[in-house]
């Protein structure tokens, strides 16, 4: 039964559609797959600047405060995930 799921057509640079290929290669994790996967994991992202943004529509003045809060926690973010991925690769 063919998937009922929303389907979105993509065009990708040359460069980002060998990474993906050499990727999916070396994982052995189809492509398209990996692209979901990799979309997922950026969910919090994407729901982080949507609540900036909606602030932003709802309150242009307050516009570079709410902006430098979304940098600042995605700089957190960012942080503690690279702490953890260290944290695992120290222990391989």
């Amino acid at each position: 039964m063919p998937s009922r799921k929303p389907r979105i057509a993509l065009t990708v640079p040359d460069e980002l559609n060998s990474l993906l290929d050499r990727v999916a290669d070396l994982t052995g994790i189809p492509k398209t797959k990996l692209i979901i996967e990799i979309l997922e994991e950026s969910t919090p992202v994407f729901e982080q600047m949507l609540s900036a943004l909606e602030q932003i529509k709802q309150s242009k003045k307050n516009a570079p405060n709410i902006a430098k809060n979304f940098a600042q926690n995605m700089i957190l973010d960012t942080q503690e995930k690279l702490g953890f991925i260290a944290s695992e690769a120290k222990n391989l």
